[in-house]
């Protein structure tokens, strides 16, 4: 298991199938804990080289034979994934926020760069086949000014956004 930050935690939120029912919904089947760093049983494993986030102190950590007092349960026994969730309703957006804001500085730098450079005596941005989608601005710009980011995930338009993110990275021949 690899936790963001693993080598500097003081504790772990950890999730746990603890139902040993197979057939049961994993909205039922999991128990979330608070798990000290220091417990017995707890290693923590050399930190991950991630691509494009460096900063990150990711690591695999091994939970063997952790005893878990009681107190460290969170809410009740079987309530898990549904805390799990609604962390991640609270991380989602500021992650989405900056993927968009990366984007955007991507797709700008590659414009500058495309207006700079030249290849065959002629502007990288004269190429046909490096810019091939000219509404990625109005598609991006419309991400941008205020879908809810519960529309990124809704049946109502998956196509849209899967089109915006194809076209975003056709920038990167720019740069290739």
């Amino acid at each position: 298991m690899w936790i963001t930050n693993g080598g500097k935690a003081n504790w772990f939120f950890v999730l746990a199938r603890s139902s040993e029912d197979p057939k049961e919904k994993a909205s039922k089947a999991f128990t979330a804990f608070i798990v000290d760093a220091d417990s017995p049983g707890v290693t923590v494993g050399r930190k991950e080289w991630n691509m494009g986030q460096r900063a990150s102190d990711t690591r695999g950590i091994t939970f063997e034979d952790v005893v878990v007092p009681k107190e460290n349960v969170l809410a009740v026994e079987g309530a898990g994934f549904k805390i799990a969730m609604g962390a991640f309703d609270q991380t989602r957006p500021p992650v989405a926020a900056g993927a968009v804001g990366l984007a955007q500085r991507a797709l700008d730098e590659a414009v500058k760069y495309a207006m700079e450079r030249k290849t065959f005596g002629k502007f990288l941005y004269e190429v046909r086949f490096i810019f091939t989608s000219p509404c990625v601005p109005s598609n991006f710009c419309a991400f941008k000014m205020g879908f809810p980011v519960s529309a990124s995930i809704s049946r109502k338009h998956p196509c849209r956004y899967g089109m915006f993110c194809v076209r975003v990275f056709e920038a990167a021949p720019v740069f290739a």
